[in-house]
């Protein structure tokens, strides 16, 4: 019944788009005023719904879009229709529409039910969370952090779900499909209309989402999942509006001014959902007057006119909803009006920090991760040209024209430079969009760095290039047929067909990988199988249940339900789980259902790929998991705690009381209830937490006379992050009250993000004190410096600062060596490891001991590079000059040549130093 009332929603946004696309922007087209007709329903829903949530709850800003469109419905007149009839698509372009929607319907479908992507539950909380606190988005696992990055869709998800009882999950499939069908149909239609060619729309669909190709996409059929299915079909929608207001321009007079207006406003509510786009499509835009006013001087004038305040109403309009051009624009008042940054440390990746500069210091160059996804096309991964694929290496900047970045392109990049000389011989606007699309995308970031997180996303520019480039190669094949089916000889006839066959299949090789695994995925099982054939959707909870990946059982869900239906709008929650990247998205779905933050993660380490999930524990739960202590707990912020195991009253409960002193009053922790039977959830509640802000170090914190002097604390190169090692305070007069550590860094390779290294927060009574530390994430060097407070709202800076290095892999590369390796059998052996220094080696606990299988065959590790074949660990002291006996074991054998077995070590928690070999 909820879904009903959904789709009636999306029908009656479909229907107020349906008459501003009719009325308002003079699409005379009934089809394709149609297929434009969601996509506008949605962009104004975003754009009221982010205007209004300050103000109104989610709910309200969807009832006030809904009685807008429908007054909109019930006043505005449909006019008659005008001009040209767009040429009409035959019976088999029709197929190769239908082939094109079916395809792409299944594998959404298909996706969608076998499991979402890891990109989709790591947002899932913000959806969720934007229904019960609304705006501003706030981070999930770093609730002190906002974010200024693009959660429109989060927001319209979030918006849409007041229609089936708040469900987001549900909401995201029954939208996702519907938007899918408008998209392939906008495009189709808007090509269509600006190519004035049936058949190159029908092909500008297919090969729009199905032969783009770049990375692991191989085109908007697998965009979905990150929003990126939003994002093109609303810039498919305004590169047509565009170009039909050059053609105007060009062929009417006068201009239809509301046309103008209302796609000036509708581009800029697009820079609500993702900015960097709006300026590519507003790059698009003026590049193509440009291309018009050199042909026709005479309208040169009123059409630049027209540009310039189109572009500047969008910009303006994109910069009242925030974000990143929001942010901008504050930046450049201050510069404008000298106002100083608060503090510059702060300038973050965490909070999606971006700036512009340009021309960028590594000029015509992109950086580069270390992510194959985002380094290999997907064409290069399958049995055809995976022998030709390179090695995968570390990233880092690379040109623009290096094999390195087209590796990440297909064949619609590679020949870019043949379809845009095509486009400019035939004069073709189509053919000039779609070029200037590819192109402009292509080469910013290689001009302009935004700064450093924006600068690492060069996966968002390099598709948006393959699309562009894509759409510009199904112009050429369109064109290419229609010279194909005017060959008189029947022989050549047929040979051309057969080499398009080819062409064509060669730019499919990706689409087609992606669709035969969900084939075999869903074989896998009666109950895959199940859901893939399912027409429509299960009920969410049985299905979270029976996604295996997620590992979630009957006691999560009833936690999840329960502390949705607290009254806080802002509930942080730290609760005990493993932290591995499958327990990560466990934690994931367990905040989103509860609408939750949680506060128990790090921030991912600069040794990780860029976009990592942050699935790995924060300093005070390394300590907390090891010694329970409330006040690392309260300190991070937290009001609500979850443990597997019921807390030691003496070490955590009988602690959470109130001091005689009405100016000191200790964190609570109050038992609540349990969760599950056998396996049990013990649920408590905490009282007078710290709030953890952008700032550990007030500007306000005054210099205190107090001094500490510490004791214990362990050379760098004998502990390790994952580990607790207790440490001695001696204070140079009483304190009572609140105590805080942190590490910061000593030099500039580490990040300046002070955020990144977290406080430990303590409780101190008297004059000396025994606490657990634990290194930063981050090796370095660094020193260890304290802050204290009575009430946890004025805080003093205490003397005493000690220096405080972490330097394990350093400890690990000067003292070990590969010595020997044996193989017993082709599925176990030994490695001989050496200390090959004078000195005794210990790295201050677990070893950890890792071996990859290096195929020749594959160009890459057999497990690939972020999982090992095998791992061990070894926490003892190797004396100098000796040697220890590692077994190894791999659940393959070894192929029978071709192979390489290499070793790696790191602390229990770190980066991975490769051992060299000794031999």
């Amino acid at each position: 019944m909820l879904d009903i009332l959904l789709i009636i929603v999306l029908l009656i946004l479909a229907g107020g788009g349906y008459k501003i696309a009719t009325a308002g922007l003079e699409i005379y087209d009934s089809s394709l005023a149609k297929a434009m007709a969601l996509p506008i329903g949605l962009v104004v829903l975003i754009g009221l719904t982010t205007l209004l949530a300050p103000w109104l709850p989610l709910w309200g800003c969807l009832l006030s879009c809904l009685i807008l469109f429908a007054i909109i419905w019930l006043v505005v007149k449909t006019p008659q229709v005008q001009g040209t009839t767009p040429p009409p698509f035959t019976r088999g372009q029709k197929l190769l529409l239908l082939v094109t929607i079916s395809a792409a319907l299944f594998y959404v479908h298909a996706i969608q039910l076998l499991a979402f992507a890891p990109d989709f539950w790591s947002l899932y909380p913000i959806s969720r969370s934007l229904i019960k606190s609304g705006l501003p988005v706030v981070h999930p696992f770093f609730p002190w952090i906002s974010l200024n990055g693009h959660f429109s869709k989060q927001l319209l998800i979030a918006t849409l779900a007041g229609a089936v009882g708040q469900d987001t999950i549900r909401a995201t499939w029954i939208c996702e499909i519907f938007l899918l069908i408008s998209a392939i149909m906008l495009w189709a239609l808007v090509i269509r209309k600006i190519s004035h060619s049936a058949r190159a729309g029908a092909w500008g669909a297919f090969f729009l989402f199905f032969c783009v190709n770049v990375g692991g996409k191989a085109g908007l059929m697998d965009a979905f999942d990150n929003g990126d299915l939003l994002v093109f079909t609303i810039l498919g929608l305004l590169l047509g509006l565009f170009v039909d207001i050059i053609y105007k321009a060009r062929e009417h007079w006068p201009l239809h001014w509301p046309k103008i207006i209302l796609t000036t406003v509708l581009a800029g509510l697009y820079g609500f959902i993702c900015e960097s786009y709006l300026a590519l499509v507003l790059a698009c835009f003026a590049a193509g007057s440009l291309i018009v006013c050199r042909r026709r001087t005479s309208i040169a004038k009123t059409l630049l006119s027209i540009t310039a305040l189109s572009i500047l109403g969008s910009l303006l309009i994109s910069v009242c909803g925030g974000g990143v051009l929001g942010s901008l624009a504050r930046q450049s008042a201050r510069q404008i009006m000298a106002i100083p940054y608060q503090n510059k440390a702060l300038k973050a990746p965490t909070s999606s920090y971006t700036s512009v500069s340009f021309p960028k210091r590594h000029l015509l160059a992109i950086r580069l991760g270390a992510d194959p996804y985002q380094r290999f096309s997907g064409a290069l991964n399958t049995a055809l040209f995976r022998h030709y694929k390179p090695l995968l290496d570390d990233g880092g900047y690379s040109s623009i024209f290096g094999l390195k970045v087209l590796i990440l392109h297909w064949l619609p990049t590679w020949l870019a430079p043949l379809t845009l000389a095509w486009a400019i011989r035939r004069r073709s606007m189509c053919g000039y969009m779609f070029g200037l699309l590819g192109l402009i995308a292509y080469f910013t970031p290689a001009l302009v760095d935004f700064g450093p997180i924006q600068e690492a996303e060069y996966f968002r520019w390099e598709f948006a290039a393959g699309v562009g480039f894509a759409g510009l190669m199904a112009l050429v094949v369109a064109d290419l047929i229609d010279h194909a089916t005017m060959l008189k000889s029947l022989g050549w006839r047929r040979v051309a067909y057969s080499a398009l066959f080819i062409f064509i299949a060669a730019n499919f090789v990706g689409a087609q990988r992606l669709l035969n695994n969900v084939v075999i995925e869903a074989q896998k099982s009666s109950q895959a199988a199940a859901k893939v054939l399912w027409p429509w959707y299960p009920n969410t909870y049985r299905w979270l249940l029976s996604c295996k990946e997620l590992q979630l059982n009957q006691r999560d869900l009833d936690l999840a339900l329960w502390l949705w239906q607290q009254p806080s709008t802002k509930n942080i929650v730290w609760r005990e789980h493993a932290h591995t990247p499958e327990q990560f998205l466990k934690c994931a779905v367990i905040n989103g259902l509860s609408g939750t933050l949680s506060c128990e993660h790090a921030l991912p380490p600069h040794w990780q790929p860029m976009g990592t999930a942050p699935y790995l524990p924060n300093s005070s739960t390394v300590i907390f998991q090891k010694q329970p202590s409330l006040p690392l707990i309260s300190g991070l912020g937290a009001n609500w705690l979850v443990s597997k195991r019921e807390l030691p009253k003496e070490e955590l409960l009988n602690f959470s009381q109130h001091t005689s002193s009405d100016s000191i009053i200790k964190p609570t922790a109050n038992f609540v209830r349990t969760f599950g039977d056998k396996r049990k959830y013990w649920l408590y509640k905490l009282e007078n937490s710290l709030p953890l802000t952008k700032e550990i170090v007030p500007q306000e914190a005054s210099e205190s006379s107090a001094k500490i002097t510490i004791s214990g604390l362990p050379k760098a190169s004998a502990w390790m992050y994952g580990q607790a090692y207790p440490v001695r305070l001696q204070l140079s007069r009483p304190l009572k009250g609140w105590l805080r550590a942190y590490f910061q860094p000593q030099t500039d390779r580490q990040a300046p993000n002070n955020l990144a290294n977290l406080p430990l927060t303590f409780w101190i009574e008297g004059q000396s004190s025994k606490i657990m530390l634990c290194p930063p994430l981050n090796e370095g060097h660094y020193q260890l410096s304290w802050i204290y407070s009575q009430d946890g709202r004025s805080w003093q800076k205490l003397k005493g600062q000690a220096k405080a290095d972490y330097l394990v892999s350093e400890n690990i590369d000067e003292h070990l060596r590969v010595k020997e390796i044996v193989t017993s059998s082709p599925q176990n052996g030994f490695i001989i490891l050496k200390n090959i220094d004078n000195r005794p080696f210990y790295c201050g606990g677990p070893l950890s001991i890792k071996w990859w299988v290096w195929s020749d065959k594959l160009h890459n590790y057999r497990s690939g590079a972020a999982a090992p074949e095998g791992e061990t660990t070894y926490n003892q002291t190797i004396p100098p000059q000796g040697e220890i006996k590692v077994n190894w074991t791999t659940a393959e054998p070894l192929p029978e040549a071709g192979f390489r077995l290499d070793i790696s070590a790191s602390a229990q928690i770190g980066q991975n130093v490769t051992v060299s070999r000794f031999f």
